[in-house]
C-alpha cells in the first residue's frame, strides 16, 4: 500500500483531483479513448447469470446482440507448465517441535483424484501445459451440445501468434518469456 501513497501527507491533498494513487505512481495505466479504440478489448458483452436453461446453474450470458464473428470476450491465460501439478495425493499428519501439526504428502502415494481447477483448464490431449482462463466473466462460458462461440487464438499484435512456430525446446531454454 505504501507504494501507491505519497511520500508526505501533503501530497493526499488533490490526490483524487489526479486520478488517484494508482495514476499518480502510474500513470500509464490509464489511457486515451483513442489507445483504447486501437489497442483495447472489449470485456463487458458478458456477464454471468442464472442461466435460463432448467438445472443449468450458472452461465455468460450476453448483455447485447452480438453480429456472428464478434469477439465474445478477450480470454488471458495462465500457462500450467504441467497439468500433472494439479494431482493430488494422500497426506499425512505430522508434528513439529512445538507440537504443532502440519501435512505432507505420503511417501510414495498414488494420486487419488484433481483439483477442481482442472475443470476449468484448457488443454490438449498431447500435451501436458494447460492453460487456465482468467478474464472477466468468461469462467462462465458453458460447454454446449450446439455451441454459439468459439475459442480462437486472437489476431491482436499482442497475442504474438508467431510463437506457435518456435519449438517447446525454445520457449523453454529462453526462461518462457515468450508466455
Amino acid at each position: 500500500i505504501a507504494k501507491f501513497l505519497p511520500e508526505s501527507p501533503d501530497g493526499l491533498k488533490g490526490l483524487k483531483e489526479k486520478g488517484g494513487a494508482l495514476r499518480l505512481v502510474r500513470p500509464e495505466t490509464v489511457r486515451s479513448l483513442p489507445w483504447l479504440a486501437k489497442h483495447g478489448r472489449c470485456s463487458d458483452n458478458i456477464r454471468p447469470g442464472p442461466s435460463n436453461i432448467p438445472h443449468a446453474g450458472r452461465g455468460a450470458l450476453a448483455t447485447r446482440a452480438l453480429a456472428a464473428g464478434t469477439i465474445v470476450a478477450p480470454l488471458p491465460l495462465i500457462q500450467i507448465a504441467n497439468g500433472e501439478i494439479l494431482n493430488m495425493y494422500p497426506l499425512e499428519v505430522r508434528k513439529d517441535e512445538e507440537d504443532d501439526e502440519y501435512f505432507i504428502r505420503k511417501r510414495d502415494a498414488e494420486s487419488n483424484g484433481k483439483q477442481l481447477l482442472l475443470n476449468y483448464c484448457l488443454g490438449h490431449p498431447e500435451s501436458k501445459m494447460l492453460f487456465f482462463p482468467t478474464g472477466s466473466a468468461t469462467n462462465f462460458i458453458n460447454h454446449s451440445p450446439e455451441p454459439n462461440a468459439k475459442l480462437v487464438w486472437s489476431d491482436h499484435p499482442n497475442n504474438h501468434k508467431h510463437w506457435f512456430d518456435l519449438k517447446p525446446k525454445t520457449l523453454i531454454e529462453e526462461g518462457n518469456q515468450h508466455l
